[in-house]
């Protein structure tokens, strides 16, 4: 039987049961599926021209999670495209949640393409957004995000800071 996901990061012993390639799942815990991206990628795809001709606003949500595919795919370019789009229809639709979320993932992109200025710049932009909304485990994120980019900086000084 497959385990539960903690949504810690660490993998249960065994088959997750967020391992099934689903379009609902791909923004899921993150092991087990990386092989799955291919296959999501359409759907998700479907999905963002489902909403798109039907004046659906949380197309934002969908262009994360095309992002995070491409991420899987080790395509830090393709990706940040879509996670800038996501950050700009989540600021139209006035969603914090959702923009924070997508300036961590641009973070993200950015690092895997070795802007990490940009990287820093997004992450310093989510942090006050998570902060508000109360949010702590998105704000340890970002936070060991920032410290991870000052190590690679060779900044190990501003990372504990």
């Amino acid at each position: 039987a497959p385990g539960k996901c903690s949504g810690s990061g660490v993998p249960p012993p065994g088959p997750c049961e967020c391992a099934v390639p689903t379009p609902e799942r791909v923004a899921g815990c993150g092991h087990g599926w990386s092989a799955g991206a291919a296959e999501a990628e359409p759907r998700f795809k479907q999905a963002l021209d489902l909403q798109q001709r039907h004046g659906m606003a949380n197309r934002h949500v969908t262009l994360n999670n095309l992002g995070t595919v491409c991420m899987l795919q080790d395509d830090p370019k393709r990706a940040l495209a879509y996670f800038q789009e996501a950050r700009t229809r989540a600021r139209q639709a006035r969603d914090q949640p959702n923009l924070a979320i997508a300036l961590n993932n641009i973070g993200d992109a950015s690092r895997g393409l070795g802007r990490l200025d940009q990287a820093l710049q997004a992450y310093d932009e989510a942090l006050p957004i998570v902060r508000g909304l109360g949010h702590r485990r998105m704000e340890g994120v970002l936070l060991n995000n920032r410290a991870v980019v000052r190590l690679e900086q060779h900044r190990p000084v501003e990372a504990t800071a």
